[in-house]
Parts: structure tokens; sequence; C-alpha cells
């Protein structure tokens, strides 16, 4: 029976310590309401980093664009893709040709970083999204660029 008065005892005393601590915050008991948390769905497009990119991630900063180049540039439709193992979300500006090693590179504007970084394409990891579909590197350049382009670009890598 002394065990139950001390069981007592002591969820008194802690009852009392909720309530003091409690007070200091105010007489409103409400939690207050959190703000919802945006799905991406409803996020306007372009404006959060994609979930799980590292933040201030350079890519390739080693790449020497004046060597470079450009075979396309104008609008395209807002892409995603990963390379080096992050998710990216970017605006296409360029495609430029490197002759030195044959290879072409994506000159890209991330908007939530307001940055401009290059990437060569054969670094991409997964298809290209663009406006719901994914593409293959080879399917994008193609729709991007033009077949006629494409063929002349691929003929002299």
């Amino acid at each position: 029976m002394d065990w139950i008065l001390w069981v007592l005892g002591i969820l008194a005393v802690l009852w009392v310590i909720g309530s003091v601590s409690q007070a200091g915050k105010g007489t409103d008991r409400k939690a207050k309401p959190r703000k919802p948390k945006a799905k991406l769905a409803e996020q306007e497009e372009h404006s959060k980093p994609i979930p799980g990119r590292r933040v201030g991630y350079k890519v390739d900063q080693n790449i020497n664009a004046a060597n470079m180049t450009t075979i396309w540039a104008g609008d395209c439709p807002h892409i995603e893709f990963t390379s080096n193992g992050n998710r990216f979300s970017a605006m296409p500006e360029e495609v430029l040709h490197n002759p030195e090693n044959g290879k072409l590179y994506l000159r890209a504007y991330f908007p939530h970083e307001q940055e401009t970084h290059i990437f060569r394409l054969s670094s991409l990891e997964t298809k290209i999204l663009m406006r719901s579909k994914r593409y293959t590197q080879e399917e994008w350049l193609r729709k991007v660029i033009g077949d006629e382009l494409y063929n002349s670009v691929v003929q002299d890598c």
C-alpha cells in the first residue's frame, strides 16, 4: 500500500511541474497551428530544389566552355535528370561540342540556385524528364536540336 501512495505522490509532483511550465508559456494551452508542408506538385515549378539534392553542389567545375562550339542555343522546356548521384532540375540553354575530346555538353540554368552549370551529357545517369516524358540522351537531343543537326554532330564526334 505504501508504494501506491509513493507513485501517487510522484504523479502529483509531475503534474504540478507540468502546470508551472505551461503557465510560463501563456494562458492559452491550445497548440499553435503548424504551417502545412507544401507538396512538390503544389509548388511553383522550378522554385525549390529537388528533395535530396545537395545545395551548393558544384558540377563539372573544371570544364572550360571557351574551347567548345555551340551546336544549339535556344529555349527549351524545363528538364530533370540525375548526374553524379544527385537529382537536378534545370532550364537548358545550350548544347556544346568539345572538339578536343568529341564529347557533348549541356549548359543549363538552375533557377533555385540562380547559377548556370555545364554537364557532360555522358555523365547523366538517368533519362531526361521533359514535360512528364522521359527521353534517352539521343531522343532528347533529336527532339531539341533536330534530326538533321543531330546526325551531322554525331558523325563529327
